[in-house]
């Protein structure tokens, strides 16, 4: 900063005359270092012509010479042209310029415009190749020049013309299905949390397992305990129930919806929407009658409930579970038509142990496949006039055949009259063989277009039994 030292008075017979530039972060950095913030560190901080100085000092040295009569002296030149900033050419597309302004214009006219506003262009094919000028530091890309083009043009020579839109105006009824969803397990005393989609890296390998794929850690993580991307909703349900027990509160169901991300990378990471839900406590409340601990069934119940409500019990299909996660004996995979949808059971002992947890009961599903079958069209059709007829069977079998097994065999033998089967009594004990048990099912028989017989009705129970004895060695009980 100058001063009176340097200052020119009356008396002042010779005079230095400065003209630089001078890099823009360089001088933001030093005026507010040294709290000197002049004009000249304004002008400098927000760009200006690097060519400027040189036309700057001769204009200056012309009007002292020509004003006061002075003589010019010698001219010493520090140049650093590796440090001056590059005006680099940008590529115009000129079709570019009809899909942002919307009108077409000439290219000869998009040259005319820009060359008067000191533009180097050259145009090759279908393209504009502009070089700003040196003053014009604030160009850097195609976009910049369609708008000089707009603004030179004249934004009142640009009708005023309605967008086309393109947009599909069709229903997407995923939030209400997944609504009727959290519905339903409200309805059984469930709660919805909702959580973050981080996770603890400690409790993503409390929860490892090969078949849920790669953990995706986080570059930056908010803290050290959301350090990872969940893969299994449970993640977030369990710190939940963690928190939920610690204050007293023996009994707790909690369903959340969300994403799961499953990848090492963001190339290949998978986001699932999914539906999760855990359970700990009693069946009931703690007032209710003849209380019991929840299992297994009642966990399935609430799933079963969840899902959507047309869907045939003949296309649902449990398999056993070999999620190490999960209690090997206490745990299932669910199927329906095939396709995978989810998983449910205990968490295992081991697990829930070392998260200080109780018997926990947890299932997760995904969205999609059950969305897919809530919006399947169903022909209606009209009740048959004919009367059902109902048959019970009583069956000595191994321990280890499993009941939707024998359901399967069930309904392939019985054909299109068995409209209805369901299992009503199971014993073992006395008078049945070790490692057998006794099973009684019901067949509900109906003909759309006439009455069964009962010589109809037996010999479609015959098969039945038939293909019981034969598949799976079973013995009919007599009573």
């Amino acid at each position: 900063m100058g001063g009176q030292r340097s200052s020119v008075t009356d008396s002042t017979t010779n005079i230095v005359v400065e003209s630089a530039f001078f890099n823009q972060l360089a001088i933001a950095a030093r005026a507010r270092r040294f709290g000197l913030h002049t004009d000249a560190s304004q002008r400098f901080e927000r760009g200006v012509d690097f060519e400027l100085p040189a036309l700057a000092l001769a204009r200056a040295c012309d009007l002292i010479t020509s004003i006061t009569g002075g003589e010019a002296g010698q001219i010493v030149t520090a140049e650093n042209l590796e440090h001056l900033p590059a005006r680099a050419p940008i590529t115009l597309p000129i079709a570019k310029v009809r899909d942002v302004i919307g009108i077409d214009i000439e290219p000869t006219e998009m040259v005319r415009i820009l060359t008067q506003l000191g533009f180097k262009v050259e145009q090759q094919s279908d393209s504009l190749i502009c070089k700003p000028p040196s003053y014009r530091f604030d160009m850097s890309i195609r976009e910049d020049l369609i708008e000089e083009i707009a603004r030179i043009y004249g934004y009142d020579n640009i009708p005023s013309v309605l967008p086309h839109l393109q947009v599909s105006m069709d229903y997407d009824d995923t939030a209400d299905l997944t609504h009727e969803m959290k519905l339903s397990l409200v309805d059984n005393g469930y709660m919805e949390a909702i959580s973050f989609s981080f996770s603890d890296a400690k409790l993503e390998a409390l929860l490892d397992d090969e078949a849920l794929g790669e953990v995706l850690a986080l570059a930056n993580p908010i803290s050290s305990d959301l350090a990872v991307m969940r893969r299994t909703l449970l993640s977030s349900l369990l710190p939940c129930v963690q928190y939920n027990l610690n204050r007293q509160q023996p009994r707790i169901r909690f369903f959340e919806t969300g994403l799961s991300f499953v990848g090492q990378s963001i190339s290949d990471l998978v986001q699932t929407p999914s539906i999760a839900l855990v359970a700990v406590g009693d069946i009931w409340s703690e007032q209710a009658y003849q209380n019991r601990a929840l299992d297994f069934y009642d966990l399935k119940h609430d799933i079963e409930q969840l899902l959507p409500a047309q869907i045939d019990s003949a296309r649902i299909r449990y398999e056993r579970s070999t999620l190490s996660f999960l209690h090997p004996g206490q745990s299932a995979e669910l199927y329906i038509d095939d396709i995978y949808v989810g998983w449910l059971g205990q968490l295992h002992p081991n697990t829930a142990k070392q998260l200080d947890l109780p018997a926990t009961w947890v299932a997760q599903l995904s969205l999609a496949p059950l969305l897919t079958i809530a919006r399947e069209q169903h022909a209606i059709t009209t009740p048959s006039k004919f009367p059902q007829v109902r048959r019970d069977i009583a069956i000595l079998v191994d321990s280890d055949i499993s009941l939707q097994t024998l359901e399967t065999t069930v309904r392939t033998a019985a054909g299109n009259l068995l409209t209805d089967l369901w299992l009503f009594d199971v014993y073992q004990g006395d008078k049945v063989p070790e490692g057998q048990r006794s099973l009684a099912f019901a067949l509900i028989w109906q003909d759309s277009t006439q009455t069964l017989s009962d010589e109809a009705v037996k010999t479609t129970t015959d098969k039945v039994v038939q293909a019981l004895t034969d598949q799976h060695s079973v013995q009919l009980r007599d009573s």
